[in-house]
């Protein structure tokens, strides 16, 4: 059956909604509810700790980049409410969103080498065949004036990489073209610098050099990222976190 009850006009209300007038004429809610949304994980993790009881639980959903704090969680033979809550959505950092953007189209050689001038203060060493940010830069700007003749591909086994040949009318021009080189971006936004390696490839259609761009092991590089986030939401609160939706 559904409690009804008047108001002092004797008009005939539902109990929700009569509840919600009481709670109204108290000093305050007979219980919390609702959720905020916050935008930074050191926020995330300080209303967390302001509002957990020992029932409560976080849901770390990776699609959606979500995490959700549930402070009146259900426990066993203790239901609870679950509407009473906070969540974190990370945003991508704008380094790491500019790399996967890069990456989705080829290149000519003027859009390569503005990316590279552009993105220049994400590069770093990495050691071994890796070149270093200035032999990068250095690619950047000769491939900026490399605008006329004919080119062909060739593939340098001794040192692992490429030469863009630029054939004139009295001379040929080489240009090494490096397989691979290192960048140090954050994925989200306030997380921690990932060292990464972002591969170059070369090709000839029409007589000019088309390039493209990949991150090599994109995606588990965002997943780690996410867990990462989510061991900080753990050690900074102490509560479990369950890896899917409520």
């Amino acid at each position: 059956p559904v409690l009804l009850v008047t108001d002092a006009d004797g008009n005939i209300r539902g109990a929700a909604e009569a509840q919600a007038g009481a709670e109204v004429r108290r000093d305050g809610p007979r219980r919390p509810r609702g959720s905020v949304s916050l935008s930074e994980r050191d926020s995330f993790i300080a209303y967390v700790n302001r509002h957990k009881l020992p029932e409560s639980a976080v849901y770390a959903n990776q699609v959606d980049r979500l995490f959700v704090a549930t402070f009146n969680d259900s426990l066993p033979g203790k239901p609870g409410h679950r509407d009473h809550g906070a969540q974190l959505r990370l945003r991508l950092a704008p380094a790491w969103r500019a790399w996967v953007d890069a990456c989705a189209k080829q290149h000519d050689q003027e859009s390569l080498g503005d990316l590279i001038e552009e993105r220049f203060d994400d590069v770093t060493s990495g050691g071994g065949t890796y070149p270093p940010p200035a032999a990068v830069l250095e690619l950047g700007r000769n491939l900026s004036v490399l605008t006329e003749g004919t080119f062909v591909r060739r593939l340098a086994k001794r040192t692992g990489t490429y030469e863009l040949i630029q054939k004139l009318e009295s001379r040929q021009d080489s240009t090494p073209i490096p397989r691979a080189f290192i960048i140090a971006v954050p994925v989200f936004e306030g997380g921690e610098l990932y060292r990464v390696e972002v591969r170059l490839r070369l090709t000839i259609g029409d007589a000019a050099p088309r390039f493209s761009l990949g991150i090599h092991q994109q995606e588990r590089i965002e997943r780690d990222a996410f867990l990462a986030i989510g061991a900080d939401v753990v050690s900074g609160t102490g509560l479990p976190v369950f890896y899917g939706t409520q």
